[in-house]
């Protein structure tokens, strides 16, 4: 995906990201230290418009004081409206799956399906406290959250990849990075998640370090969705094997 991306004015900050295609809308949500260059290799999908932002506190979007999943949600919900979209197909990722639920909760007419990959859980994601300290040092230090990546995406293997993936870390609010962890933990969506009537696939790589399988068939069984687990992937589907992560999209679709 190399055409320039796009700022939008979202509540007084830019918002970037990048949309390729034409047909119907997909909305992209990375996750925790991402950026829209989590999903470069399943742009250009056929008879689909996709959508991939970098979340304010992200990448190139500007950066607030908060870090906080329905904020994030609210702010999607904007750049939706900006671009006249609604009913899409939204797929969020990791800390972005939360985002999502959010979304689709909040905003129900926004959200014609959800597909969640590795997302964190409906009822919250609890980062023990002795793991902040190491968090904190993720800031500063390229080679550290370098080797974080590489732990969530084991059957990468493409330094290329790898260091793309660590340069966009980088840019992150360094508030969020001890904020975003505790904003997962206020995400309990558990209550909520019955409301929400469209349908919801959860996609779980086996080889995930974070997200477990309990995790993602109680999400799946909260939305009164579907769970698919993929063997021969960890954290990432569409960074680990893209043509994959593409069939399924279009196969949930189902257009």
């Amino acid at each position: 995906m190399d055409k320039p991306g796009k700022y939008i004015s979202i509540k007084n900050h830019k918002l970037y990201y990048q949309e390729k295609g034409e047909g119907s809308p997909v909305l992209y949500i990375h996750g925790n230290t991402g950026s829209h260059v989590w999903f470069r290799e399943v742009m250009d999908i056929p008879g689909y418009r996709t959508i991939a932002p970098d979340m304010i506190n992200f990448g190139r979007s500007d950066q607030i004081e908060e870090s906080d999943i329905n904020l994030y949600a609210d702010y999607l919900n904007d750049l939706l409206d900006e671009l006249e979209i609604s009913g899409c197909l939204v797929v969020g990722h990791s800390l972005g799956g939360p985002v999502a639920m959010a979304l689709g909760l909040h905003y129900p007419e926004k959200v014609g399906k959800l597909l969640l990959i590795d997302s964190g859980p409906v009822y919250g994601l609890k980062t023990p406290e002795e793991h902040y300290s190491v968090i904190e040092l993720y800031k500063t230090n390229r080679d550290m959250i370098k080797a974080a990546i590489a732990a969530m995406v084991p059957t990468c293997k493409d330094e290329d990849i790898l260091n793309l993936l660590a340069d966009e870390a980088m840019l992150m609010n360094k508030l969020s990075y001890a904020g975003n962890p505790r904003a997962l933990e206020r995400a309990d969506y558990s209550t909520e998640a019955s409301k929400f009537s469209e349908p919801v696939l959860f996609v779980r790589g086996a080889l995930d370090p974070l997200i477990t399988e309990d995790m993602g068939r109680q999400t799946a069984e909260a939305f009164h969705g579907d769970y698919k687990e993929i063997s021969h992937v960890g954290h990432s589907l569409m960074i680990e094997d893209p043509a994959l992560f593409m069939e399924i999209l279009i196969e949930f679709d189902g257009r």
